[in-house]
């Protein structure tokens, strides 16, 4: 658990999604227990800024702007990775986002599409574009799908539930 580590000097962990809600908490988590960090958002400004508040020395962070719709962005970012600090110790997805509040008989198609791609797909190309280096360990944070969730978030919660399955299936 994050609450409990203590000593990952020397570990290299990618975080997707570090300029989003739990990114930039995570990283400080991680890398107060030592470990050395490669952190992607959509926006270069704002992986920038968590790596800049976080720090650390340059040898042990990197920032950089990826597309992970793109899976040869995704790929070339685990590549640089390696490249940069070596043997990769874990992959955490924390790409997020909400679009609901519609009924599911009128909710907007297109909503559905934009989490489809954001919750599923960006899963799916930087869990293939890290696998090699990873052996398929990863990480992905999501919030539990299933009968509980509200009723007018449908469509976030079957995309959500579309990631877990997915990584039980070990894409």
């Amino acid at each position: 658990s994050v609450n409990t580590m203590t000593d990952l000097k020397g570990r290299v962990i990618a975080i997707a999604g570090a300029g989003g809600g739990l990114g930039p908490i995570v990283a400080q988590r991680f890398a107060d227990a030592g470990a050395t960090l490669s952190l992607v958002d959509r926006h270069r400004e704002t992986a920038d800024a968590v790596a800049q508040d976080l720090g650390l020395p340059e040898d042990r962070i990197e920032a950089r702007a990826v597309d992970l719709l793109d899976p040869a962005a995704a790929s070339e970012w685990a590549k640089a990775t390696d490249q940069r600090f070596g043997e990769i110790d874990a992959l955490l997805h924390l790409v997020g986002g909400y679009r609901g509040g519609d009924p599911i008989q009128s909710f907007d198609l297109a909503d559905y599409d934009f989490l489809h791609d954001l919750l599923v797909r960006t899963v799916q190309h930087s869990s293939r574009a890290f696998h090699t280096a990873l052996m398929g360990s990863r990480v992905d944070a999501e919030s539990q799908p299933g009968d509980d969730g509200p009723a007018l978030a449908a469509q976030m919660y079957s995309k959500r539930a579309g990631v877990v399955h997915a990584l039980r299936a070990g894409i």
